[in-house]
């Protein structure tokens, strides 16, 4: 892959992801409101959706950074960069979150629990979708001290990857699973595919493109049926690091694809942190009209999906990419690479995930 690439069929597979949450999001929502349950999915334990973004989170900073290990200015810059990216857009909606369950709901947040939201504590955040940014910030400052001292970082990143395995078979109960937890392996994971990939040209590409993607039907079939003696975090874990890697070889020839999916793939974010609350905005006006109804419940499904997508592209538009590039050009004088995917939203840890 060159350095300059944009890996498109990376975006594509963004943009298609984080549709697909949406829709599981969505069904969720439903399912509380209407009991309207769109083709079961709201019974599934897992999508996959989110150990798809942790590869991807942890495959393209590698891919970007990689090239600057042993450069503790660059470090700096890196670690700023994704606090200008992550923290602001968040704290925006968090604190909107707080004030509208205040005057709206008549309701309001414990004092704790805001400050454990704002600081990305693990715990019951205000925006439902913040738990998986603990592990994304924790991967981030664990990738900040190995662009620094990368051969003190391997072991310690390997120990940590070590105990976090200990911790899912039980062997060190006494360990928090909110910290070491199998999801800071998928983001690492990620990386390790970045590495293998940067050194290999392989021309099979699309052949792991469909092997990942007959592990993600495997892990929905398993949803349904309980086949495999595993946690499903096992089979879409490693059939997204297969599939990652396909992507990732296929995309070493730049391609075209359809702008409004590049688009959707940029907006990203922006739809991983906005959605959630403008999905919940909406349901509680169509309720308080009395119109949900006026039409079937599938159709207002796909009427909400696609107002609720149109407003997260918005909220790109207006507020997250004019505010990145105010701060970035006020507190960072090298812009660098800036384009890097965040985790796609989950409604709860212990369902949907």
């Amino acid at each position: 892959m060159s350095k300059t690439s944009r890996l498109e069929i990376v975006q594509v597979a963004r943009a298609i992801a984080i549709l697909f949450v949406l829709v599981g999001h969505t069904n969720i929502t439903f399912m509380k409101v209407y009991r309207y349950d769109w083709f079961n999915i709201g019974s599934w334990e897992k999508t996959g959706g989110v150990d798809f973004f942790f590869i991807v989170t942890g495959f393209m900073i590698y891919y970007l950074y990689h090239r600057h290990i042993g450069n503790s200015r660059k470090a700096k810059q890196f670690l700023l960069k994704r606090i200008l990216r992550l923290i602001p857009l968040y704290w925006l909606f968090t604190t909107a979150v707080i004030v509208a369950t205040q005057l709206i709901l008549d309701m309001q947040y414990d004092f704790q629990t805001i400050i454990k939201s704002l600081l990305l504590i693990p715990g019951d955040p205000v925006l439902d979708s913040a738990w998986s940014l603990t592990y994304i910030f924790l991967f981030y400052i664990l990738f900040f001290f190995y662009l620094i001292t990368p051969n003190l970082m391997r072991l310690v990143i390997s120990s940590i990857v070590v105990l976090i395995l200990l911790v899912e078979v039980r062997l060190l109960p006494f360990l928090p699973s909110s910290y070491f937890s199998i999801y800071l392996v998928e983001i690492l994971g990620g990386s390790f595919v970045a590495f293998i990939s940067g050194k290999v040209n392989d021309e099979r590409g699309w052949l792991w493109v469909l092997f990942g993607l007959g592990g993600y039907i495997l892990g929905w079939i398993d949803n349904i049926y309980g086949l495999m003696p595993f946690e499903p975090t096992v089979t879409f874990g490693l059939s997204a690091m297969i599939l990652m890697y396909g992507i990732s070889q296929k995309d070493k020839v730049d391609r075209k694809i359809p702008i409004l999916l590049s688009f959707l793939g940029d907006a990203s974010y922006s739809i991983y942190i906005a959605h959630g609350p403008f999905l919940q905005l909406y349901i509680l006006l169509l309720l308080k009209w009395g119109i949900l109804e006026l039409t079937s419940p599938g159709t207002w499904m796909v009427s909400l999906m696609i107002l609720v997508t149109f407003s997260c592209c918005m909220t790109y538009l207006l507020i997250e990419k004019p505010m990145t590039k105010f701060l970035r050009r006020k507190l960072i004088s090298d812009s660098g690479p800036s384009s890097i995917p965040m985790p796609v939203p989950m409604a709860e840890q212990s369902t949907f995930k």
